[in-house]
C-alpha cells in the first residue's frame, strides 16, 4: 500500500508540473502582424517563437509582413524575432528603443540571444486590431 501511495504521489507532482500555466501575452494586431512574449520579456529562442506563433494559430511573421505592419502604425520597444531577423518596429524616436532609430529596425549584433516574437496570422488582416490580451495555454 505504502508503494501505491508513493507513485500515486508521484504521479500527481508530475501532473501539477506538467498543466503550470504559462502566460503569453499578445499585442495590439496591425495587418495581422502582433508582438508576443512568453513568461516575460525576452524569452524566447528562435525555435521557441516558432513554435509559440504555431501554438497562436500563427507563423513567424516575415519582414515584409512587419513593415506593412509598421506602415499601419506599428511600434514597440522590443526586439523580436521574425524569419531571418531580430527586429525593433519604431515610428517615434527614443532613446531607450532602437537606439533612436525609426522605421523597422533590425539588430545586427547579439543574433543568438532570446528575445521576443513578431507573428503572423493571416486572418486577423484588418488593419488594426487593438485589443490586448492574455493567452492562457
Amino acid at each position: 500500500m505504502a508503494n501505491f501511495s508513493l507513485w500515486a504521489t508521484f504521479g500527481l507532482c508530475l501532473l501539477k508540473l506538467c498543466l503550470t500555466e504559462t502566460q503569453f501575452n499578445v499585442s495590439c494586431r496591425y495587418g495581422g502582424v502582433f508582438h508576443v512574449e512568453k513568461n516575460g520579456r525576452y524569452s524566447l529562442t528562435r525555435s521557441e517563437a516558432v513554435e509559440l506563433c504555431r501554438a497562436l494559430n500563427s507563423t513567424l511573421s516575415t519582414l515584409e509582413q512587419l513593415k506593412k505592419a509598421h506602415e499601419l502604425g506599428f511600434e514597440t520597444c522590443r526586439y523580436g524575432f521574425v524569419v531571418g531577423n531580430i527586429v525593433i518596429p519604431r515610428i517615434n524616436p527614443y532613446h531607450l528603443c532602437a537606439a533612436n532609430h525609426t522605421g523597422v529596425y533590425k539588430l545586427s549584433a547579439n543574433t543568438t540571444g532570446r528575445y521576443d516574437a513578431y507573428c503572423y496570422n493571416a486572418t486577423g488582416i484588418r488593419n488594426t486590431f487593438c485589443q490586448p490580451l492574455g493567452v492562457y495555454l
